[in-house]
């Protein structure tokens, strides 16, 4: 089953769940230094359920409820109950966990009714784009990003069709 973290801000765990998933993110400071200088919408994903934690990998998400550009740089629109990942990240303490951690939240989304999942990477992240390349995601655009520090940040939107669950319930006799 997967860890999906949804806690209260008044919840016992709360802090140290938030400074265990903080502090995953902070291996990554220049991938991920928007996150870190924007912390409170970090929380806000805990407070909705749309972390999850396990193994030492973090995927922070959520779940599309209207048709919606995936970007505001490229003409790719994800439907309603598609997923956005926001961030995937690992403390590399678990040997092959991020590919683990992933294929349950491919299950999970699927059980959820969504028919794709959509990510952004960085072009200069060659070990990201490779392993989303041999996990099936296909790059369907480029993506850019205005950073006050570096400009124009050239990137990749990644998708992972998804088979329906009801659909392949539907096909298994």
């Amino acid at each position: 089953m997967l860890n999906i973290i949804k806690l209260k801000e008044s919840h016992k765990d709360f802090e140290s769940t938030f400074k265990e998933v903080v502090n995953i993110i902070k291996i990554y400071p220049e991938v991920f230094k928007s996150t870190l200088s924007r912390l409170g919408s970090l929380k806000q994903r805990l407070i909705d359920g749309h972390v999850v934690l396990e193994d030492g990998v973090i995927i922070t998400f959520n779940q599309s409820i209207t048709k919606h550009k995936v970007s505001n740089t490229a003409e790719i629109y994800a439907k309603p109950n598609d997923f956005h990942i926001h961030q995937i990240a690992t403390n590399h303490s678990v040997k092959g966990a991020t590919k683990k951690v992933l294929d349950k939240f491919v299950n999970y989304c699927k059980t959820k009714d969504g028919s794709a999942i959509y990510l952004t990477v960085r072009q200069e992240n060659e070990r990201a784009c490779k392993f989303y390349d041999n996990y099936g995601f296909q790059m369907v655009a480029e993506n850019y990003w205005n950073s006050k520090e570096f400009g124009k940040i050239k990137g990749y939107i990644y998708k992972l069709q998804l088979e329906n669950e009801k659909a392949s319930n539907f096909f298994n006799f």
